[in-house]
C-alpha cells in the first residue's frame, strides 16, 4: 500500500519540531507556597519557618523569621523558591506577644516544580505600524 500524504500531520510534526527545538527547557528554581492557619490570631507576634533537609529535625533547620505573613480568610501564607530538582521540609513555629514559641508544625515536604519556574523576561514585542498609502 503506498504512502499517503497527510497534511494536517505533516503539520503538526513540523510545528512539533519547530517548537520543541526551539523552546529552552524550564530551568531555575520553582515558587512554593505554604499556606498555614492559627487559632488564635489576636494573640500573634510572629510566625518563624524551619527547613531541612528532612523531616523533624528541629535542631539543625533553617530558621527564618517571617513576620506576620499576609493572610486571607484566616489562611497566612508565604512563598519559597525551591533549587531546581531539590526538595526541603518545612515546619512553622507560632510565636505569642510574650515571645513564647510554639512546638513546630507537622512537616511538609515542598518539591521543585517545573511548573512553578518563573518564566524568563520576554523579549521585545514587535512593533506593527500602519501601512503607508
Amino acid at each position: 500500500m503506498p504512502a499517503r500524504w497527510l497534511p494536517g500531520l505533516s503539520l503538526s510534526l513540523l510545528i512539533w519540531m519547530i517548537v520543541g527545538v526551539n523552546c529552552p527547557a524550564l530551568a531555575g528554581p520553582s515558587y512554593a507556597d505554604l499556606k498555614w492557619s492559627h487559632a488564635d490570631p489576636a494573640n500573634l507576634l510572629k510566625f518563624k519557618l524551619l527547613l531541612a533537609s528532612e523531616a523533624g529535625q528541629v535542631e539543625t533547620a533553617e530558621e527564618i523569621d517571617v513576620g506576620l505573613p499576609l493572610r486571607e480568610g484566616g489562611v497566612y501564607r508565604w512563598s519559597l523558591l525551591i533549587p531546581e530538582n531539590e526538595f526541603v521540609w518545612v515546619a512553622v513555629i507560632a510565636v505569642d506577644r510574650r515571645g513564647a514559641e510554639s512546638p513546630p508544625s507537622a512537616w511538609r515536604r515542598l518539591d521543585w516544580d517545573r511548573t512553578q519556574v518563573e518564566l524568563e523576561r520576554p523579549g521585545a514585542p514587535f512593533l506593527v505600524r500602519p501601512a503607508r498609502p
